[in-house]
């Protein structure tokens, strides 16, 4: 083998026929992170490692340490290049040691598993294979619209995904299921009461952490490992060293793909966050546990706060697996919720209990101030103009209807009668209080609202994401004048949110665009969108469980099929132009901005493409 070096200051080619390598001996304690032993190594004037580690034009010599538990290889190219990597196995146990380390259906021994390339290419098979079954064997249609006497009729074409989608979609979901995480070790927790970090037991965590380098475009190496059966958490954390933490409200998006991949997974996952309820019913908003997770988090973030809350939507994914499982039995399902069940009804009632308006019966995020709200989620976006706790906020009441709606079905699922008659009259009382006190007549439009020093109720007044929670998260009865008027108002292109790439998070006539951190205040979020487009689809398709005029849903079947097409616009083109899937796009461009690649929440696309929702 050999490398080449461009030497700057002569422009010439370099070119060393040999391989270095340099062997290092790093503590169990640190093997995430050799970094700081190689530059200690590098700085050390009686260094053995060769001299071009200090100058790259210097000569190659022979590296003289050959035993250690890390390597680290220096090579120079050009630009384009390609690398090779062969693998020569020597032990006993054929590759990785361990067979019961791989999936369940697959033999491990030198001989059939010496080549790593022609083993990584049955696994792309396989995967290939299995996205086909799962995302691909249904007849797909797309919806055109047209129009007949003046009125709207629906013309279904079905049509094959291009091979940028499919591109696209395989690589989101490839990279989603290399993002699962498992963690141990001890989280630590801020003391309010003696301002102290205390450190808990020791523990293990399992979530989806998407802000990390790409894994290979996804469809390798962890399919190799996985694609039946369970994977060995060792395995995996041994190849995909855990990158920053998981976020409790990224969770619930995440697990709406997985569980249509497996759901087996999904369970393992929302098991980990429900096993982290304290004895209060509260759940860290990161899961960051362990040496690993810190090295990889900023400090500020390791202490978790309690009381500080996300949006539940771990609750609102299984109220989603609850009903798509309602004619499945027994089995993983049940066994899970049985185990969840005390956790489940805690956390709930905890967030009944701290995040509580002074309005009577009525909710907020505790620990918003005058610029951010960071329990909701949405950042930045604009809250009432002044600090009160006589506010509410609509976000959150909308959420606490999915939870009450999810562990009243997980109730009546456990044969919990008495439980499951009081979660389904508070939730129908969380509706009749979603009526009465968040529907501005004004703007026929849903809105938070507070209470000014003179006691005048105001409505906050902006317009975005926030208004259409109700909508997004089938809060509200759709046979209701203020589901038509709330609905009639989203659906308006004219009304600052619709791009032809998705909805902005703001209105673009809002005053407050683009202000504040320009985040959460006319970026396109894929997470809102996807909570947009499911219920749109969901409105549309199903008469008996959303009544309403034939005229409307006729209007939300277009909607849905316009909001489809931008999305995949969206996500797609961007991928094609920049080989990244993106946290957040521009509101008016459509450019992929911050994270990248960022297959968390925007992986969703592989849903919209497939149309399971």
């Amino acid at each position: 083998t050999y490398s080449s070096y461009i030497d700057s200051r002569t422009n010439t080619s370099k070119v060393y026929n040999a391989t270095y390598f340099a062997v290092f001996q790093v503590p169990p304690s640190q093997h995430f992170n050799p970094k700081p032993i190689v530059l200690q190594e590098l700085r050390n004037p009686t260094s053995t490692l060769p001299p071009h580690l200090f100058d790259p034009s210097a000569l190659y010599r022979a590296a003289t340490v050959t035993k250690g538990n890390q390597i680290v290889q220096q090579v120079f190219l050009e630009t384009p290049f390609a690398v090779d990597f062969h693998f020569e196995l020597h032990t006993r146990h054929g590759l990785f040691g361990n067979g019961a380390m791989l999936a369940s259906d697959t033999t491990c021994s030198a001989a059939s598993w010496g080549n790593v390339t022609e083993a990584l290419n049955r696994a792309r098979i396989n995967f290939q294979n299995r996205f086909q079954k799962t995302f691909l064997t249904m007849e797909r249609s797309r919806v055109h619209d047209r129009r007949e006497s003046g009125v709207t009729t629906l013309q279904v074409a079905t049509e094959q995904w291009t091979d940028d989608e499919l591109r696209t979609a395989q690589y989101a979901l490839g990279n989603m299921l290399s993002s699962i995480s498992y963690m141990h070790g001890r989280s630590l927790i801020y003391d309010f009461e003696n301002e102290t970090i205390t450190t808990g037991p020791q523990t293990t965590g399992l979530a989806i952490v998407p802000d990390r380098p790409d894994h290979a475009q996804g469809s390798g190496l962890f399919c190799l490992l996985c694609h039946v059966g369970d994977p060995s958490l060792t395995l995996i954390h041994g190849l995909q060293n855990v990158r920053f933490k998981g976020y409790l409200w990224d969770e619930g998006f995440h697990q709406q793909l997985v569980r249509l991949w497996d759901l087996d997974w999904t369970l393992k996952i929302l098991k980990s966050w429900f096993g982290k309820t304290d004895e209060l019913g509260w759940i860290p908003r990161q899961m960051i546990i362990g040496a690993e997770v810190r090295w990889s988090a900023r400090p500020s973030s390791w202490p978790q706060i309690p009381g500080s809350a996300n949006p539940p939507s771990h609750h609102w994914v299984l109220d989603s697996i609850l009903k798509q499982e309602s004619d499945n039995g027994g089995g993983l399902l049940d066994d899970f919720l049985r185990e969840i069940w005390m956790p489940l009804e805690r956390n709930f009632k905890w967030y009944l209990r701290t995040q509580t308006s002074l309005i009577p019966g009525l909710l907020r995020w505790a620990g918003r101030t005058r610029e951010y709200c960071l329990p909701s989620g949405m950042d930045d976006y604009p809250r009432a103009p002044i600090m009160t706790k006589r506010e509410a906020h609509l976000d959150l009441h909308s959420w606490m209807i999915v939870s009450s709606r999810a562990i009243s079905k997980t109730a009546s699922r456990l044969g919990k009668s008495e439980e499951y008659i009081y979660y389904e009259e508070l939730s129908k009382n969380l509706t009749k209080l979603l009526l009465d006190n968040f529907w501005d007549e004004d703007r026929n439009l849903m809105d938070d609202f507070y209470f000014s020093k003179t006691g005048e109720k105001k409505f906050v007044g902006h317009f975005g994401y926030l208004n259409f929670f109700p909508l997004f998260l089938h809060a509200l009865p759709t046979d209701s004048n203020e589901f038509a008027g709330a609905m009639s108002r989203l659906l308006d292109r004219g009304n600052g949110m619709w791009t032809k790439f998705g909805l902005r998070s703001l209105s673009s006539h809002d005053p407050y665009y683009l202000k504040g951190d320009s985040y959460w205040t006319g970026l396109i979020w894929f997470n809102i969108n996807y909570l947009a487009i499911s219920s749109f689809f969901n409105y549309a398709n199903n008469p008996i469980d959303y009544p309403m005029s034939n005229s409307l849903r006729g209007m939300i079947r277009l909607a849905y099929h316009e909001l489809r097409q931008g999305l995949i616009r969206l996500v797609v083109e961007n991928f094609v132009d920049t080989g990244f899937i993106w946290e957040v796009y521009d509101g008016s461009t459509g450019k992929g901005q911050d994270n990248h690649p960022f297959t968390g929440w925007t992986a969703l696309i592989v849903n919209v493409l497939a149309e399971i929702y």
